[in-house]
């Protein structure tokens, strides 16, 4: 050994750490990351099947907490405390014990703690890990798996844009989840195919004082800003120039000049049409356009279209099919859960097994018992599920089973479900791959197919 890695040697083990010795591979599994993030042991965890190796691994390093599991023989745990006695007189003695009560000699343990209590907080704070690892592929599964997920969905399918005043409404409003969540999760909904987002046309208009929405288009005069308007046909008399609307010539059926009483005959040569004006009442004179004004029907305040503030609000348009297939996949598995827990197996939804640096997530992970699963021992069964009304679902069959491969845990059985059935190709490259089929048209078949589960793993 080169004296450069000696020198790193040394200083990797001058770390200080904290040192857990047991000979139940459950603690050395469970503890560490317990440990590892309570605050008073604050260490790194290192950990020891045997009092032999723990004491090998005292002289090589620096432990200022070293934590003894009450599973050797009386004699040999006191042989080995009061080894560290020696070899570390200052680091913290602990003793994990399930009768805390115990008499232990005076000054060879410093604490005791129950094993029962510590092992349940490991337990929860694995269990919490393995939740949240659950949602990591994607928060979309416990989007929908939360006590509002139902709701949610079915909000969805109620979902339909309005082409007329583009808006997005729903047809049941007690369908409707809170808009809060709703809006929350619009983005996550997006980015996974469920809806899609629009942006709106027109533009939305705001008040610039108060921020209102709630506006009436008002016109107005451009020569006096006055709002008593009216609209018309005008026509001119060509001899005394009198300018009106056509109404005022109107006499008996016939056109008189209401100024001088001349009868109008003929176009172009008594009087000219000067089309559909604008005529203002506040100061006489005719336009052909006004200005637009918005009248704010909140603040009551008056601002033309570039002062106010522009906005464009997006529809919210679902996928349906996408959304019904989801909703029928997942009352499939539900169904199945429910069957394998009346048996007394642990299941887990939407789960994300690691293997060779790789992460993989399946639909259904079965375990003989919640032991099992936060030990991360072997699964009993693997499933996945598509979705296709005619069968054709190979390359869910092929990722499947590319993720199967990559398993380095492989389970018991494995099985792909498919709804409502598979095509024959796909059978085909299900016996290829040796991969079981479950077919389950509906939720109420789950029971029927579960049997060749069972028998498959002996329950």
């Amino acid at each position: 050994m080169s004296e450069e890695q000696q020198n790193d040697k040394k200083q990797v083990n001058q770390q200080a750490s904290l040192l857990l010795v047991s000979n139940d591979q459950g603690m050395l599994h469970v503890l560490p990351p317990l440990l590892e993030r309570l605050e008073k042991f604050h260490y790194p965890v290192v950990t020891a099947k045997s009092t032999e190796e723990a004491l090998q691994k005292l002289a090589e390093g620096n432990f200022p907490i070293i934590m003894l599991d009450h599973t050797f023989s009386e004699m040999a745990e006191m042989a080995f405390l009061n080894k560290t006695k020696e070899m570390h007189p200052d680091a913290l003695r602990v003793m994990l014990t399930p009768q805390p009560d115990m008499e232990l000699p005076e000054k060879i343990v410093d604490r005791i703690l129950d094993r029962g209590r510590v092992m349940d907080s490991a337990f929860q704070l694995l269990r919490k890990e393995k939740r949240r690892k659950v949602g990591k592929p994607s928060d979309l599964n416990q989007l929908f798996e939360a006590p509002e997920g139902l709701r949610l969905l079915n909000a969805l399918l109620d979902l339909e844009a309005s082409r007329i005043n583009i808006r997005t409404v729903v047809k049941d409003k007690n369908k409707l989840p809170s808009m809060e969540d709703l809006e929350e999760n619009v983005q996550l909904l997006a980015e996974s195919g469920f809806v899609q987002k629009q942006e709106t046309l027109p533009i939305i208009f705001k008040c610039p004082d108060c921020g209102s929405v709630n506006y009436t288009l008002t016109p107005m005069c451009p020569f006096c800003s006055s709002r008593k308007l009216k609209k018309g046909v005008v026509l001119k008399h060509l001899s005394c120039s009198t300018t009106d609307f056509k109404s005022a010539f109107e006499k008996d059926e016939q056109l008189v000049c209401p100024h001088c009483g001349e009868k109008l005959r003929q176009r172009g040569g008594d009087y000219r049409k000067m089309g559909t004006l604008v005529h203002c009442e506040g100061c006489g004179e005719f336009f052909d356009k006004p200005i637009p004004k918005l009248e704010c029907n909140s603040c009551g305040s008056t601002y033309s279209v570039n002062e106010a503030e522009w906005e464009r609000k997006e529809v919210i348009l679902p996928n349906k099919q996408k959304i019904k297939k989801y909703m029928h996949t997942a009352a499939i598995l539900s169904e199945i859960e429910k069957i394998m827990k009346k048996r007394g197996l642990y299941v887990t939804r939407n789960f994300v097994l690691t293997d060779k640096q790789e992460e993989s997530k399946f639909n259904l992970v079965v375990y003989r018992n919640e032991s099992d699963y936060v030990e991360s021992k072997e699964p009993l069964v693997i499933a996945d599920i598509g979705y296709h009304p005619s069968g054709r679902l190979q390359e869910e069959i092929r990722q499947f089973f590319f993720k199967l491969r990559r398993s380095t845990h492989p389970p018991t059985s494995f099985y792909f479900i498919a709804s409502p059935s598979l095509s024959q190709s796909a059978k085909k490259l299900c016996e290829a791959y040796d991969i079981n089929i479950l077919e389950i048209e509906l939720p109420e078949d789950a029971q029927k197919a579960m049997k060749e589960v069972f028998n498959s793993i002996n329950l």
